[in-house]
């Protein structure tokens, strides 16, 4: 079947063994977001656990690893090699959300219809403030009366940016809290990636927060062939000076080996710059290449030597 282009390219499915158990979402290409239990439910509740994902809208497995878990904030993140088609567009802070504001969720849907099956549902709702369970845990609400089983684990959209994920709805017996849905807050979520990747909050009246100058790198690198293949990341590898190459750990998630490129080439004094030698020399000229260079550039200019108005490789000047 085609992909169904009225998902989101960034939502994704937590698969078992006999079906969907819970949704996810990619905040950043191979890095996903969904609530705690659902890997739980599914036996994969720990650091380095592996399972399936799928994209919501349709399309191939992919296995997705653990990389690190808050079951107190009902939060989890997972890294894959093989990267949903787009991310969301960024965090909105949760606390600082309007009350009454019109939010949607889209996710996966255990609907009880015998002989049919429903692949994912759209639940609007509005915003409701918030709570604090256990006198601990900071929570948000969302008021809908259409969010499933299945739906943990979705973003909850506020416009076009993230302001929660999904963690239970309540299930009033006597219609009181009826139609209450608790929420992840982002604010919990930006902590548990430090270190994955970089996504900060929009605070009101500003756009999505800069990346950090490492990940700005990171994700220029992503754009270049000889990086987003295996075997040119080996290349790359070969080509560095041996003492740097020796003390790059090796990951199979590509974000993370390039992460670790990055982060050990800037522990050394030309380092940086020995790797932006031996891509530029695989590959020469390219559109990719000259965001590369304005970019570290940009980030790092005392390391590579640019001061006022010097000349970039591929451009016409940069000023520093």
């Amino acid at each position: 079947m085609q992909t169904d282009r009225r998902v989101a390219a960034y939502l994704g499915r937590v698969l078992t063994g006999v079906g969907p158990i819970g949704t996810c979402f990619q905040v950043a290409p191979g890095v996903l977001v969904t609530a705690w239990h659902v890997l739980d439910a599914a036996a994969a509740g720990e650091k380095g656990d592996i399972l399936p994902v799928d994209p919501l809208g349709r399309g191939p497995a992919r296995q997705a690893q653990v990389q690190s878990v808050d079951p107190v904030h009902d939060l989890a993140v997972l890294v894959t090699g093989d990267p949903l088609e787009a991310s969301v567009k960024g965090l909105a802070a949760s606390d600082e959300v309007i009350k009454a504001t019109a939010v949607l969720i889209t996710g996966v849907a255990d609907v009880v219809d015998p002989g049919h099956n429903y692949r994912y549902l759209d639940a609007s709702g509005r915003w409701a403030g918030g709570t604090t369970r256990d006198d601990r845990i900071a929570l948000g609400r969302v008021t809908s009366s259409d969010v499933m089983r299945g739906m943990s684990g979705a973003p909850v959209l506020a416009g076009e940016l993230v302001a929660g994920v999904v963690s239970a709805r309540y299930n009033s017996m006597d219609g009181w809290g009826r139609d209450s849905v608790w929420v992840a807050r982002t604010e919990d979520l930006v902590p548990l990636l430090n270190g994955t990747c970089d996504v900060g909050l929009a605070r009101q009246g500003e756009g999505a927060s800069p990346k950090t100058d490492i990940f700005a790198i990171v994700d220029a690198l992503l754009n270049m062939e000889a990086i987003t293949d295996e075997g040119g990341r080996r290349e790359v590898l070969r080509q560095l000076p041996p003492n740097i190459a020796a003390a790059i750990p090796y990951h199979a998630v590509p974000r993370l080996q390039v992460l670790a490129m990055v982060r050990t080439c800037l522990g050394y004094p030309d380092g940086l710059k020995e790797l932006l030698d031996v891509i530029r020399a695989i590959e020469p000229d390219s559109n990719a290449m000259r965001q590369l260079d304005a970019t570290a550039a940009r980030a790092f200019p005392h390391l590579l030597g640019y001061g006022l108005r010097r000349k970039l490789p591929g451009t016409r000047e940069v000023r520093s």
